[in-house]
This record gives structure tokens, C-alpha cells and sequence, in this order.
């Protein structure tokens, strides 16, 4: 018995579609990546970033309160929030 075209039931009941065009067939998801993702480049290479500076603001520090050490200072608080914040992000994506 045809029923338009539409589905054919053969092979003790199992139904196939008889539509025209080719048929994919989907294996599930593909394997997951493996080694550091690009936000953990980017938070490794922050946090190296962060480390250099405070290190070459330690160096250069003149004790003599200068606008230069308080522009460092500034400069490395800024650097150490964005550290934070990449940090914070890293590890919601990871939880």
C-alpha cells in the first residue's frame, strides 16, 4: 500500500523515508580538543605580562615619589585587574 511517496514500511515494520537527496548520518560530537585553548594562552600570557612588569617596577622604583613610580604603580594595578578578571573568567568557563 503507498502512501504518497512519503514513507515505506518494510522489513517487519521499520520505516525509511523515500525523499529524494543524499542522507547524513551524524556520529555524535566531534573528539574534544586536546592542549591549552586560546583563554589559557591568553591568561598564561597575562599573567608572565603581569609578572615582568612588577618586576621591572620593583627595579625601577626611585623611592622618591615621583609621578614615574606612581604612573608604574597605576599601570601595574590596572594590569593585575585585568588578570583578575581573565582569571575569574578561565575558571567559570572550567566549572
Amino acid at each position: 500500500m503507498s502512501n504518497g511517496g512519503q514513507n515505506n514500511s518494510v522489513n517487519n515494520g521499520d520505516l525509511y523515508a523515500t525523499q529524494s537527496g543524499d542522507i547524513h548520518i551524524n556520529h555524535g560530537a566531534p573528539p574534544a580538543r586536546r592542549g591549552p585553548r586560546t583563554d589559557t594562552k591568553v591568561l598564561f600570557g597575562t599573567l608572565l605580562a603581569d609578572a615582568g612588569y612588577f618586576l621591572y617596577g620593583v627595579k625601577a622604583y626611585t623611592g622618591n615619589n615621583t609621578t614615574a613610580d606612581m604612573w608604574r604603580s597605576c599601570t601595574f594595578l590596572l594590569l593585575f585587574l585585568v588578570t583578575c578578571a581573565l582569571l575569574g573568567r578561565w575558571v567559570r568557563r572550567r566549572i
